[in-house]
């Protein structure tokens, strides 16, 4: 069986990062990491095949290099990506752009694990977690 796809978090703040790649890994999902909107613009190239793609991309608004609106429109505007699911998580929900659904910072787990669950339904993980992940870190 072919493994999942990851969900893509892109957070300039280390501590973020990892707290999120934890959770959702210790939930079985698979995890993959962008410190900034280059870095996971990288990452999704036309390289990646599509089955390798993100179930979904969990994008930070404020960041150096290439800020979340940059990757957003990004996103949007390549037809291979055009329909990733992409949720901003930022401390100032009323600055995301519109369209987007909106994980206020702090994330609260419950509603991260839910939009998870939802957008990652079909990706073969487990919907109740139920493998926990051995995997090293993804960095």
């Amino acid at each position: 069986m072919p493994a999942a796809p990851p969900v893509l978090i892109v957070d300039d703040d280390d501590d973020v990062r990892e707290t999120l790649q934890l959770v959702l890994e210790e939930e079985g999902y698979p995890v993959a990491t962008a410190a900034n909107g280059r870095e996971a613009l990288a990452q999704l190239d036309s390289g990646t095949p599509p089955e390798r793609l993100p179930c979904l991309v969990l994008l930070d608004l404020l960041m150096p290099i290439m800020d979340g609106w940059e990757t957003a429109l990004a996103i949007a505007a390549d037809p291979r990506l055009a329909a990733l699911e992409v949720v901003i998580c930022t401390s100032s929900p009323q600055q995301a752009p519109a369209g987007y659904p909106v994980l206020p910072k702090p994330i609260s787990l419950s509603a991260l694990l839910e939009v998870v669950r939802r957008s990652c339904a079909g990706s073969g993980v487990p919907p109740s977690g139920g493998e926990r992940s051995t995997r090293s870190r993804t960095r």
